[in-house]
């Protein structure tokens, strides 16, 4: 579990985005990566009911066009779809006349310009055809890690939660190999921030 510390996120503004702060006094962004999947999506969805939180999903394209009701699920809850590769392929990360087909691929299944590249990966080459083509790329300034199979302390949880602020970009994952610790994670810091009266803003 990790936090890029603030001044480093805004260095990155406009030009790629890790963090919002300079746009919200009081939502903290959770976002989740991959997916949808039968098995995860609807119980990720249930929490974010239970707390009357919005979130932001970025979803890849081969299992949004899998499972297209949950897609649909997503938006009708009140999040937001974007876009995060079809393949979720690492030559995306590398070549630009991948990106670009990819891109066109995922534009079936969103028409958002708002993209997230696979393993927050891009060259300088991507990124400056995605910006004269007017996407916008998020990244976070938070993961939970939740992909890592080891186990965190209940004392690494507690300090990794407070040090959590308002406009945070906090990393999840809606992936089947990940289940039980991303549902661990996203349940802790639903409950904790809305214990402090923080809110959850989506990404749009």
């Amino acid at each position: 579990m990790y936090r890029i510390p603030q001044w480093i996120a805004l260095r990155f503004s406009p030009w790629v985005t890790l963090a919002l702060s300079e746009h919200s006094e009081s939502d903290v962004y959770l976002t989740f990566d991959d997916g949808p999947h039968p098995s995860v999506t609807p119980e990720i969805l249930a929490l974010l009911n239970q707390f009357g939180a919005r979130a932001t999903f970025f979803p890849t394209g081969t299992d949004a066009a899998a499972y297209p009701l949950l897609t649909d699920a997503i938006r009708a809850e009140g999040h937001t779809v974007h876009l995060h590769s079809w393949s979720h392929n690492r030559n995306v990360c590398r070549s630009l006349k991948i990106l670009k087909e990819e891109l066109t691929q995922c534009r079936s299944i969103s028409e958002s310009r708002i993209y997230r590249p696979p393993y927050g990966r891009f060259t300088i080459r991507q990124w400056l055809w995605l910006r004269k083509n007017r996407y916008r790329i998020i990244l976070w300034n938070v993961s939970t890690r939740d992909y890592n199979p080891a186990s965190v302390s209940e004392k690494c949880i507690g300090r990794f939660l407070q040090r959590i602020k308002p406009g945070d970009i906090i990393l999840l994952h809606n992936q089947l190999n990940f289940k039980e610790k991303s549902l661990f994670l996203t349940h802790r810091i639903l409950q904790y921030l809305t214990e402090k009266n923080i809110s959850f803003g989506k990404i749009s």
